[in-house]
């Protein structure tokens, strides 16, 4: 036991030995802040629409990745016309595919925070994970192997208690919209590995990733908002009805 332990640890120490100081920091530094992001959305979808505030989010986010943005040019012409060309179009094809699923991963998220708690929200997201596998059997035909069984049956029931923060009992809107959202982000994850595969240049797929985010919660907010305009009862059908 004690030398199972300590050529665990030798392994470990090893392990960080090899990486340089600067990653180990950045990978921290992450960590830090995809952790905090749940209770962060949580502060401002109390105060404003999930819609409007996803767009400012992605918005933002494509317009930093703008000089990494694929050129449209291949769409305005008949026939495309080399290999840069070709690339383009494959940038934006998977580009669009994987920007929808991360699209509704974040709106669903947004959406649900507004119902529930940001640790029940926090905790239910990370089902992303276990989804991969199941998505990868029903989909492409995939094998699971007994210790995933195990793994997934393992992290569900942590989830579950974790989830559990004793404001709120039973499950609400707001954890549907949690499940959905690490749903979509598990086809996110799926898709990502042939996406990769397909587009050689990662910035290319982020841009457009980004961009098709971006005009899906634009489209969104239009869309919410005119729902709440003509919801919401005009002055002068109030002071009629007064």
């Amino acid at each position: 036991s004690l030398t199972s332990s300590s050529s665990l640890s030798d392994m470990i120490s090893n392990i960080f030995q090899e990486l340089p100081l600067e990653s180990v920091i950045l990978l921290n530094a992450v960590a830090v802040i995809w952790g905090t992001q749940h209770a962060v959305i949580k502060i401002v979808v109390d105060d404003c629409d999930a819609s409007s505030f996803s767009f400012a989010r992605f918005a933002l986010g494509a317009l930093i990745a703008s000089p990494y943005t694929p050129s449209i040019l291949p769409f305005l012409q008949q026939e495309t016309h080399g290999d840069e060309d070709e690339k383009a179009l494959k940038a934006w094809r998977w580009g669009l595919e994987m920007g929808m699923w991360m699209f509704l991963g974040y709106a669903f998220q947004a959406v649900g925070l507004a119902f529930t708690t940001a640790q029940r929200s926090g905790f239910l997201l990370y089902l992303n994970v276990k989804f991969v596998p199941f998505f990868a059997r029903i989909l492409l035909g995939r094998k699971i192997s007994i210790p995933t069984w195990v793994s997934a049956l393992t992290a569900l029931t942590g989830t579950a208690l974790l989830s559990f923060d004793g404001t709120t009992v039973g499950f609400n809107i707001g954890d549907a919209w949690s499940v959905a959202a690490a749903a979509a982000s598990a086809m996110f994850i799926l898709r990502l590995e042939t996406a990769t595969a397909k587009v050689s240049d990662s910035s290319a797929l982020n841009a457009a990733c980004l961009w098709t985010v971006a005009g899906a919660t634009l489209v969104w907010s239009l869309v919410d908002g005119l729902v709440t305009k003509l919801s919401t009862p005009s002055i002068a059908s109030s002071l009629l009805e007064y």
